[in-house]
């Protein structure tokens, strides 16, 4: 039995990993996952001081990704309109594109979606197709580093996770 939780727990690790793709808070469900293991095993390996480590990381890992985005349609001239239009854009897509490649359908949409909607409010403010082209960029550009470095903390979480109980 306790072979079988420790699998069914490594794959909720991966497919919270996964769901960063979505543009779903996956390093949470991490720290959710790492939290009901450790209460599960009564703290023994995953402690209170890793769960507080990993919540951490998970605050901040959402707060670059989101940041990022923000930061890279403003850098490129966005105004609030267009930085939560690209925002909105990159979710609706996100959901549009799922079905599509087996899920990875999502993660392109939510790229397409948040360059269209940085393009869209380019457009609304500034009614020039290049400048608007910029800000779609650098909202699209902001969200692929933020995604990257999401997935990368999501990535160091597992491991030091699977470290801890290996």
């Amino acid at each position: 039995m306790h072979l079988l939780s420790l699998i069914l727990f490594f794959i909720i690790l991966i497919l919270s990993l996964f769901s960063i793709a979505f543009g779903l808070p996956g390093t949470f469900f991490i720290f959710i996952d790492a939290l009901i293991y450790g209460w599960l095993t009564h703290f023994s390996k995953i402690t209170a001081t890793m769960l507080i480590i990993l919540f951490i990381l998970a605050i901040i890992s959402e707060g670059l990704d989101f940041v990022s985005a923000l930061y890279g349609a403003k850098k490129f001239g966005s105004s609030k309109r267009g930085i939560w239009l690209s925002l909105i854009g990159g979710f609706v897509c996100s959901i549009i594109m799922a079905p599509f490649f087996f899920g990875i359908g999502a993660l392109i949409g939510g790229f397409i979606g948040v360059f269209l909607g940085g393009l869209l409010g380019g457009l609304w403010e500034t009614k020039k197709l290049n400048k608007a082209y910029n800000i779609g960029l650098g909202a699209f550009l902001g969200r692929v580093i933020g995604s990257t470095l999401k997935v990368f903390i999501g990535f160091a979480m597992i491991i030091w996770i699977a470290m801890k109980l290996i």
